[in-house]
């Protein structure tokens, strides 16, 4: 199972979670390691926060409400969980790939950066699963070292499921 934080913008736009340019890099690397998959989100639903802009209409300025996605509040992340933990009841994963330190965080609650809690992995008793963090995917970008860590940690979930 792979769990990303939330629907960004592109995502909503398209309706489809995974669906950005760094998130079908992502999943080429993930296809290229042989792993099956389901594909998720910690919350689903798309947060955004509104934002006031003055357009100018023959000269009165006219507020207009413009959408932008954001991080999600403690509500949005808490009323979503436990459609996250039914669909681990029913699917049951061996591995769980978190997306970044908001995901890891929600499982773990280890309070860590991405950079510190990558690299390892933790059995979370309760899901009777392995995490497997790894990196933001717009921190993958061609020939850096986020790509080396993202091989290295797709490797470590594929060693955990076999």
């Amino acid at each position: 199972m792979i769990v990303g934080p939330f629907p960004n913008a592109v995502e909503d736009k398209n309706k489809k979670i995974f669906s950005s340019p760094n998130a079908k890099i992502f999943l080429e690397q993930v296809d290229n390691k042989g792993l099956q998959y389901h594909l998720t989100n910690i919350v689903r639903c798309t947060p955004y926060k509104f934002e006031y802009k003055d357009i100018r209409v023959k000269g009165v300025p006219t507020p207009t409400q413009v959408k932008l996605a954001s991080k999600p509040t403690l509500t949005n992340q808490k009323s979503c969980l436990p459609h996250f933990f039914k669909l681990v009841d029913e699917i049951k994963p061996k591995v769980i790939i978190t997306i970044g330190s908001f995901v890891t965080n929600t499982l773990l609650d280890l309070g860590l950066s991405i950079d510190k809690s990558r690299g390892h992995s933790y059995y979370h008793p309760e899901l009777n699963a392995f995490i497997v963090p790894i990196c933001d995917l717009d921190m993958l970008k061609e020939d850096t070292v986020y790509v080396k860590y993202l091989h290295e940690d797709l490797n470590r979930a594929k060693i955990l499921l076999d």
